[in-house]
């Protein structure tokens, strides 16, 4: 029996944890700086980010000379194309340049540089089509009661936000095609006025007219109706291509409005205003108190007015009824609203006004809205909420984008210790992921809504991952497969056939929590197939353990038999939360059909999963996949495996050295401790 691991996370866990309850953005900053093996991309909580912004700011050289520095990639010298070469190629992206490394063999490496708008043949032809989505509206017909949208124009013509009642008559309630909805998330500057000098007036309606003038450009030297490019290789867009917002307004208004030659006028028009316009227009906003410039601007061109025309707006503030309400219908629509604030998001895109990153991080509201532009993959537009330098305006949009990238995690973290295991109560609970209201009465109800959110659907995958819980090792025969590697085969996976919606295993309702004696990590009660639960973290994992138990019924109907026992493993890049096991342990399984229950994401992505899948098809034994994040044709026949694999070793069983380590191991040890296990050097 292995007990002990280098690789074993027991004692960074241990002192994470340390000493009671507290943030669960501190827990994770205390594990990695435990953690005596980090991966490339390891958690990044506030408190890292914090440190890290304070060592740049410390260590920033005089702003002129910085800006040489941060040019230096898109300043120097460009090949026209990537020469002839043959050796093994990697690839770097550094802002808007991409660097090709090519090792040749037997001669030192090369290294190649293109600006992204001008990439070699090689990226150019294995690009693909990759149009921003188009919004809902421009397919589906949407209605949603007491809804109302601020268009534009309307706002120029003011010059500032109103309260809801004192421009009631000139919002729109309807929804419509050719037209670009933005729910603008913003920080109230008072409690009771969210811009009482008017600078996010300016800045918001001097950026979007940007938007649409770097649409424009966009869009005449591309082709109107040429979709923009991505590709493959990298996962970035290449050639023209204009910012998210720019490329949502060419999708959703520009094609449904224009044609060739409208285009070719606006774009001369447009043109003009390019001094305005470089900075996103910041400066321009802050010169403009009251819009008159740009009320001028859009007034001088028929073709523009159109366009602005069709960009329509939400901000809470302009759009519900403000306190003091005048009536109970004012109240009741107060109230809707804010219970349908995620409607309006997924209507359109999401436009962040930052000005205090920090203070914005610790609004709960701030929060829910980034949160949920994250889940629904509807579009975060970061633009500055004040009168900031460009340098700070780029170093807050780069904090709360890596902010952003782990929040997901450690938020459903925190609503697992409440919900699942009760370890906390609402309040304490969004005490210790450190969000905070205006009115305090508020914070029930961003709960409520984050609880809606369910399970990130993305995934993070480092070799920083702690791995708990039960590693199966299928039997074939006489032996025990032990996989020796976590590398994804190439294979497509088929598409999913039977329907069984298993998106509920890992929705939180509010209601009573799961049956914790149905979430042990292993568990046998009867015959049938074995399911091999992966998750996110123990806490995740139980609560599918107790979904499979409460509908083995349904599972059995699209399996085309029962389940009879299951397994579950946590691989977790944020061990912020409670874990019930605390451990890993491997545990010969004896099943002649098997099941894997995990994401879509995780399936192709994680390397806990994939080693799971290695050891099961190599076996020669069928699984299938259960994906929770699907509603209906979600229930995929995995292809076999080669018998001959050299990615699993076949050790006879009495020979399998089974591990047992408490506070489980980091996933860099994973490899290292299956050799064990299978009695083998590396």
């Amino acid at each position: 029996m292995i007990t002990t691991s280098p690789w074993s996370a027991g004692e960074a866990l241990a002192y994470a944890h340390a000493g009671g309850p507290r943030p669960y953005d501190e827990i994770g900053s205390r594990l990695r700086s435990a953690a005596p093996h980090t991966g490339a991309v390891p958690l990044r909580t506030i408190t890292d980010l914090r440190r890290e912004r304070d060592v740049r700011t410390r260590g920033r050289l005089p702003a002129r000379l910085q800006g040489l520095l941060d040019n230096a990639d898109r300043l120097a010298h460009r090949p026209i194309d990537l020469p002839t070469v043959s050796g093994r190629m990697g690839w770097e992206v550094r802002g808007e340049v991409i660097h090709l490394t090519v090792h040749p063999d037997g001669q030192p490496p090369q290294v190649w540089s293109f600006p992204l708008t001008a990439p070699p043949t090689l990226l150019r032809d294995q690009a693909e089509d990759d149009d921003v989505p188009a919004g809902a509206n421009q397919t589906h017909r949407i209605e949603l009661a007491g809804v109302r949208w601020l268009p534009l124009p309307t706002l120029a013509a003011t010059g500032r936000l109103l309260r809801m009642q004192d421009w009631r008559e000139q919002l729109v309630g309807e929804v419509h095609p050719g037209r670009l909805y933005l729910f603008v998330s913003h920080r109230w500057l008072t409690p009771d006025e969210p811009d009482p000098d008017g600078t996010q007036a300016c800045v918001l309606a001097w950026h979007l007219l940007s938007a649409v003038c770097e649409a424009v450009r966009v869009a005449h030297l591309r082709g109107l109706r040429r979709p923009r490019r991505r590709s493959t290789i990298l996962g970035v867009p290449i050639g023209m291509a204009g910012t998210e917002l720019a490329e949502a307004i060419i999708v959703n208004v520009l094609r449904p409005l224009l044609d060739d030659d409208a285009l070719s006028v606006l774009y001369t028009e447009v043109g003009a205003l390019d001094a305005l316009t470089v900075d996103q227009g910041l400066a321009a906003a802050l010169a403009d108190p009251g819009l008159s410039r740009l009320r001028d601007i859009a007034g001088s061109s028929q073709l523009l007015r159109a366009v602005l025309d069709r960009i329509m707006l939400w901000y809470d503030y302009a759009c519900l009824p403000q306190r003091p309400h005048a009536d109970a219908d004012e109240v009741r629509a107060f109230e809707q609203g804010l219970r349908e604030l995620r409607a309006y998001q997924l209507i359109g895109r999401t436009v962040v006004m930052l000005d205090d990153v920090d203070a914005h991080l610790a609004s709960a509201w701030c929060t829910l809205e980034a949160l949920v532009a994250d889940a629904q993959h509807t579009g975060l537009h970061l633009l500055p909420g004040g009168p900031v330098p460009a340098e700070a305006a780029e170093e807050s949009a780069r904090f709360l984008r890596d902010a952003l990238a782990d929040r997901p995690h450690l938020v459903w973290r925190a609503l697992l210790d409440t919900e699942v295991f009760g370890l906390q109560d609402r309040v304490a609970c969004m005490a210790r992921l450190g969000l905070t209201a205006t009115r305090p009465g508020d914070l029930p109800l961003v709960y409520q809504h984050l609880l809606t959110l369910g399970a990130p659907q993305g995934v993070h995958v480092d070799d920083a991952e702690v791995l708990t819980g039960v590693f199966p090792l299928p039997v074939a025969g006489p032996d025990v497969v032990v996989p020796v590697d976590t590398a994804w085969t190439a294979r497509p996976v088929p598409p999913g056939g039977a329907g069984l919606d298993a998106t509920a295993a890992l929705r939180l309702t509010g209601g009573p929590g799961p049956d914790l004696a149905y979430g042990a990590p292993w568990q046998r009660w009867g015959t049938g197939a074995h399911a091999v639960i992966v998750a996110a973290c123990e806490a995740e994992a139980v609560l599918v353990a107790t979904w499979v138990r409460a509908h083995a019924a349904d599972l059995a109907a699209a399996l085309g038999g029962p389940v009879g026992s299951l397994s579950w493993l946590a691989s977790d890049i944020a061990p912020v939360g409670h874990l019930p096991g605390g451990a890993l342990r491997t545990a010969a399984i004896e099943a002649d059909q098997w099941v894997l229950l995990t994401s879509t994401a995780r399936l192709r992505h994680c390397a806990a999963t994939a080693a799971v899948v290695t050891a099961v098809t190599a076996a020669g034994l069928p699984l299938r996949h259960v994906a929770l994040d699907r509603g209906g044709g979600n229930v995929t026949v995995l292809p076999p495996g080669d018998p001959g694999d050299k990615r699993v070793r076949r050790v006879p069983a009495d020979r399998v050295r089974h591990a047992d380590i408490p506070g489980g191991i980091f996933r860099a040890g994973l490899i290292p401790l299956a050799y064990a296990v299978s009695g083998a050097d590396r």
